[in-house]
């Protein structure tokens, strides 16, 4: 991808290369995410529609004592970078994107979102978002829904909250009644509690050195897992190594 004079002459270059995620056994090809601006301060879940918009709240982009931009799209979650993304990326169905607006979102709450619905408007442009599973403490890699690109100018951003949608219960795992195991395209669930469990489903995301990598989540049933048991199933979304496992939910069978 060749930049333009502009971020050439003004701003660094950060290549980035990401690991491999195979979505419909296609790979990501190379990643370059050249950061024009930093701000401080299976079946997949479908859930929000941009189109419903419900209690709507906008954000400008604001300056902290450092003189750097907080955009708030909720009460303690941030874009902490706007990017162009050039390769493949999963967000409500497989995208090729080629300079792509995209953003990197924070969750610095204690809140776990199971959908986050926003829009970041810059130069009179509307660029949609919709990531699911935002856990507390996690990061999230997403590319516009529209995959429109970026048009390469600079202004100050703000953002508009569409929808934002919390979970009801904690979640977890379950570690210390199920183990989760993967190789390429396979996953293994062993039932190491001491009662037979039905319903097994485990949820993940594709993901990147510690970051979510798209909006999209990821769900797989496991079925009912007698105690002492070891149920596999194949996922052809799961990559070693590029996805995380993130939650589990199951009942007493």
């Amino acid at each position: 991808m060749v930049l333009t004079s502009l971020y050439a002459t003004i701003f660094p270059m950060v290549p980035i290369m990401f690991s491999k995620v195979n979505v419909q056994k296609m790979t990501v090809f190379v990643i370059l995410l050249s950061l024009f601006m930093t701000f401080s301060g299976c079946t997949t879940e479908t859930e929000g529609n941009k189109e419903n918009i419900t209690n709507v709240t906008t954000q400008v982009a604001t300056t902290n004592k450092q003189g750097e931009y907080e955009l708030i799209v909720v009460d303690g979650v941030i874009i902490s970078e706007i990017t162009r993304y050039t390769g493949e990326c999963y967000e409500n169905e497989l995208q090729n994107c080629e300079n792509s607006f995209a953003v990197v979102v924070d969750n610095k709450s204690d809140k776990s979102y199971r959908v986050l619905n926003f829009s970041v408007r810059m130069e009179g442009i509307d660029y949609h978002f919709s990531i699911k599973a935002l856990l507390a403490g996690t990061r999230c890699f997403a590319v516009n829904l529209e995959n429109k690109s970026h048009t390469g100018e600079l202004s100050v951003p703000s953002v508009t909250l569409i929808k934002a949608e919390e979970y009801t219960f904690m979640p977890t795992l379950h570690l210390d009644e199920i183990s989760i195991s993967y190789t390429d395209r396979l996953v293994q669930v062993e039932n190491i509690s001491d009662r037979d469990l039905q319903g097994v489903t485990v949820f993940y995301k594709q993901s990147y050195q510690g970051m979510f990598f798209g909006g999209a989540a990821f769900q797989l049933f496991m079925g009912t897992i007698p105690k002492g048991q070891i149920v596999q199933n194949s996922d052809e979304n799961v990559i070693k190594d590029g996805v995380t496992f993130i939650y589990s939910l199951y009942g007493d069978a």
